[in-house]
């Protein structure tokens, strides 16, 4: 079976077809006659030891090395000719990673990842969201098989849902974000009051009723959304319309309680 980072190396054309022999340490995959000793391969700086796969083999795929190796991901940006930033130190832990097959590779921004999530890849794909640009996320994604029902790697683990779902929660953010409330106050739940006065605490309330149930039931969903949606300086500049929700059908019935309204109003 070929695992997250042997899909992954294997769009990217870096490292040899599967074979069969000893798991890999770090994804669990078979290793073939490509196997390497784990301690030439994971450096003394890896501190993610805890998410190996296979934590009593001694040996790492092609896959995991090619995908742990700086030089290796140097490599694809000049082959590809991606403009983007790259210094010395620059691997696979600098950026995000959106890889699609037959052939697409991209380090997204998050309004590129909005566009994604809104209308995913009807092909095998990963997204690895890195915020620090100081973690690894490709061997800790997932790869989505090209349905509506996906996950991605934000924040610190995999964050599952649909695109119905996505659309819908962005939808509510967005629309509060477009009044002129912060990203992180929507987040939170926690408004500055001039700009509660500024849109109205009647229309707030009916805005942020929308945005309740993720806040309480989809923290990591809200999180995602959060980092790629639009930001109040992007509707104040060019006055894009928010995302639209879908058809209620098509979305999760989440059941919120009487007491779904702003935080700072309970």
């Amino acid at each position: 079976m070929e695992t997250v980072t042997q899909f992954a190396s294997r769009i990217l054309g870096i490292a040899s077809p599967l074979g069969t022999g000893n798991r890999c340490w770090l994804c669990g995959g078979d290793c073939g006659d490509e196997a390497r000793a784990q301690k030439d391969v994971i450096a003394p700086t890896f501190t993610q030891h805890n998410l190996a796969a296979c934590e009593d083999s001694t040996v790492v795929c092609g896959g995991c090395e090619a995908l742990t190796l700086a030089s290796s991901w140097q490599g694809v940006v000049a082959a590809r000719g991606m403009d983007i930033k790259v210094w010395t130190q620059a691997g696979w832990h600098s950026y995000s990673h959106f890889i699609a097959g037959p052939d697409v590779y991209e380090c997204p921004k998050p309004s590129r990842v909005r566009e994604i999530l809104l209308s995913p890849p009807a092909t095998k794909w990963l997204l690895g969201i890195n915020e620090s640009g100081k973690k690894h996320t490709v061997f800790r994604s997932a790869v989505n098989t090209g349905g509506q029902s996906w996950a991605v790697f934000a924040g610190d683990a995999l964050v599952r849902t649909t695109t119905a779902e996505f659309a819908t929660c962005l939808s509510a953010f967005e629309a509060m974000v477009a009044e002129g409330f912060s990203k992180a106050s929507v987040v939170s739940g926690d408004y500055h009051p001039a700009t509660m006065l500024k849109v109205g605490i009647a229309k707030a309330r009916a805005l942020d009723a929308r945005v309740v149930p993720y806040r309480r039931m989809r923290p990591d969903l809200l999180g995602l959304v959060a980092y790629c949606a639009f930001g109040v300086a992007q509707f104040a500049e060019a006055a894009p319309e928010p995302a639209q929700p879908v058809k209620k059908s098509e979305v999760a019935n989440y059941s919120a309680d009487a007491r779904g309204q702003m935080e700072m109003f309970l």
